[in-house]
């Protein structure tokens, strides 16, 4: 079991550059690098199969390793359902990953067997454009989008504002997410925030036109999983 009073939630755990360095970089260079160059902004965040796509991909890697060395030391942790849980995590990211490289077919191009290519919105090996079938897709879309809401933007805040205290080596403390997942969460809860406007108003902020903020908002939610994965080894490794 982990000894109380040895694990801090500023977000101390991890390095800076990591935790709000990466989110930033890449929040600003979107569009920065639309207002430069219009061809390189297009084939880095509009086009299928992009840099954003394989960036979400990579940012989930270091997510899984981490997720292994949690299991691998999940006796050490208060509860078991906590260690479930981060089980959980990382088989959601393993299903993330997988479902972003259509289970290996962006990297090999094997050819879509046809039963699957007539039920499938893209003709790929993947289960989140199957057609009719939103439980892949959406739900766990708006699933993370409301775990990304309350576990890495709202319970953060709240402890660091002293309104909220979670006992040091306690259950709690080991399933909510620390101070280092609150900037990831918070621009993968608000990124579409201009998405909405323009379906409410007919009129998009002039900074993001044009932008397509789905797929960096998968990105988003990718690091926010990675984070949290890592965060919580670290502090494993630490205790």
């Amino acid at each position: 079991m982990v000894s109380k009073g040895v694990v801090a939630r500023g977000g101390g755990e991890l390095p800076r550059w990591l935790w709000i360095g990466v989110p930033w970089a890449f929040f600003v260079s979107m569009p920065v690098v639309r207002l430069i160059d219009q061809d390189l902004h297009r084939l880095l965040f509009k086009n299928k199969e992009g840099f954003t796509e394989w960036a979400t991909v990579a940012v989930l890697l270091p997510g899984l390793w981490a997720g292994v060395g949690i299991w691998r030391r999940r006796r050490t942790l208060p509860r078991r359902w906590v260690a479930a849980w981060l089980g959980i995590v990382t088989l959601a990211a393993l299903y993330f990953a997988g479902e972003e490289i259509s289970w290996g077919q962006h990297l090999s191009g094997w050819a879509t067997p046809d039963f699957l290519a007539r039920i499938n919105h893209q003709g790929e090996t993947n289960l989140h454009n199957l057609k009719g079938m939103g439980i892949f897709d959406n739900v766990p879309r708006y699933a993370i989008w409301a775990w990304a809401l309350v576990a890495g933007v709202v319970v953060p805040w709240r402890v660091r504002r002293g309104r909220l205290h979670l006992t040091a080596g306690s259950a709690a403390d080991w399933f909510w997410p620390t101070w280092c997942c609150f900037w990831t969460a918070l621009i993968a809860v608000l990124i579409r925030v201009p998405d909405r406007i323009d379906k409410l108003t007919g009129k998009q902020l002039a900074i993001f036109r044009d932008l397509r903020l789905s797929e960096p908002q998968e990105f988003y939610f990718a690091l926010l999983l990675a984070i949290y994965l890592l965060s919580v080894r670290a502090r494993l490794a630490r205790a």
